[in-house]
């Protein structure tokens, strides 16, 4: 089924997105069934049903690593009627509006109660260091800073540097002392750091974190240098699938066309948006239900139920 220009710009946004963390992103996928549904003049509930498929099975192969997008596609469309059913079409509208309202508002309440919860393990002057950008790392530390005010952070850029700096400019505009360095000077920084909180883009069944590439490269060093390695997430970013096959850590081009030197044709190049983390590298998660530790993360895994809706991530 094809879709209209505007939804296909709204998913392309998504798409190409790197000024936002995964839980906002999340929230516009919501947001595009939201502002469909409001728009739309389909009558016939299969119809109805059929364009609610395309739309979420288009936004999952935007952003296939991120499965805050695949859950709120899920369960969305876990809220609807099948076209067997006696509902209408109109019915199904007002079930959309409602549950993609009610995603995107758990989503925010779900980012409060984490920056609660892991702004009580941070204590005044220690120095936090993060990675990339994260809305909820960034919520975290400044419900922290409102209460332990000599607190400073260290910012690394993970790969894009205007993730990393768009996080410092808004720390640094709410009055935290901030210090942004290179991905490669992670080692210089991190034995005078108390603890490390990073964000992610998703957790695997096994507890493994998906986020933006050097996140697996700090939890190394946070290990070495014996320094507590958090993760903060809600758990829509949670992935129960214990079969996800290959991941796709989205691959992206690196573009030497600006730069005098460059690289011979024969030597390959690669690039990622997202690396992998090993759960044994993991202090805890801090989610909106509290402080989990790795092994309780794998426990509530393996109960869940996931519905499937025929398009999983690579």
């Amino acid at each position: 089924m094809e879709l209209d220009n505007e939804t296909l710009k709204q998913i392309e946004r998504i798409k190409k997105d790197s000024r936002h963390g995964a839980g906002e992103i999340a929230r516009m996928a919501a947001r595009v069934f939201l502002h469909d549904a409001e728009k739309s003049r389909l009558r016939k509930l299969d119809k109805y049903l059929l364009r609610r498929k395309e739309i979420g099975k288009r936004l999952i192969e935007a952003r296939p690593a991120m499965s805050a997008i695949y859950n709120t596609v899920n369960q969305v469309l876990n809220e609807l009627p099948d076209d067997s059913s006696s509902a209408t079409a109109a019915q199904a509208r007002q079930l959309t509006v409602n549950k993609a309202r009610s995603i995107i508002q758990t989503s925010l309440e779900a980012n409060k109660q984490i920056a609660h919860y892991g702004s009580e393990i941070i204590h005044d002057r220690d120095r936090i260091f993060t990675h990339s950008l994260s809305e909820t790392v960034y919520a975290l530390i400044r419900e922290a800073f409102s209460t332990k005010p000599n607190i400073t952070v260290v910012i690394s850029p993970g790969g894009d540097f205007r993730a990393g700096i768009t996080l410092a400019n808004r720390l640094a505009a709410d009055g935290i002392a901030v210090t942004f360095i290179e991905d490669a000077a992670v080692g210089l920084y991190i034995e005078y750091t108390s603890k490390v909180v990073v964000g992610a883009d998703r957790i695997l069944a096994d507890g493994r974190v998906i986020n933006a590439t050097g996140t697996s490269m700090l939890a190394m060093a946070a290990q070495y240098a014996q320094i507590p390695f958090y993760v903060a997430c809600e758990k829509l970013k949670f992935d129960a699938r214990q079969n996800t096959g290959e991941l796709d850590l989205e691959p992206r081009r690196l573009d030497y066309s600006g730069s005098r030197l460059k690289p011979s044709p024969d030597v390959k190049l690669r690039s990622y948006t997202f690396d992998i983390t090993p759960r044994e590298l993991v202090k805890g998660y801090i989610t909106e239900t509290g402080i989990m530790q790795p092994e309780e993360i794998v426990s509530l895994m393996a109960g869940a139920q996931h519905i499937s809706t025929g398009q999983e991530p690579d």
